[in-house]
């Protein structure tokens, strides 16, 4: 019986490959989604390529920043809103919310964010974010 290459197969499981790994970092960079870890003070600490395209920054600059400062300024509010309710709870569940993104040209970007907890320790929570440019979608609608 044949097995197909990506059915599931006990016998065919691998070791995860080291963090860093070259497969991980082609998967990162070919991605369209934007991937970003979060610190528990709101700021960016880590970003892919993808992030650079949707925000009109290069990664080093969008590193560093809070997440509400590349929300636009109508959106804030309730996006601050709706990340405090989700931290006052239980976090078993991800944050999705749309939101519109203030690109470095000035123009508006829709966005469909899911954050979600990594990991905690001494030195602080740190949350993980993809979130997918939705614009063209809206626009078509």
């Amino acid at each position: 019986m044949e097995t197909h290459p990506i059915s599931p197969d006990p016998e065919g499981r691998r070791e995860a490959p080291e963090h860093g790994s070259p497969l991980q970092d082609q998967l990162l960079a070919a991605t369209r989604d934007v991937l970003i870890a979060i610190g528990d003070d709101g700021c960016i600490t880590h970003a892919n390529a993808a992030a650079s395209a949707v925000f009109g920054l290069p990664v080093s600059q969008v590193c560093g920043k809070n997440m509400l400062e590349i929300v636009t300024a109508d959106e804030r509010k309730r996006c601050r809103k709706a990340m405090d309710n989700w931290l006052a709870g239980s976090q078993r569940d991800a944050l999705v919310f749309e939101c519109h993104l203030a690109h470095a040209d000035g123009s508006t970007r829709n966005a469909l964010w899911r954050l979600t907890p990594a990991s905690e320790s001494a030195s602080g929570a740190q949350y993980v974010a993809c979130a997918r440019d939705i614009t063209a979608l809206r626009e078509a609608e």
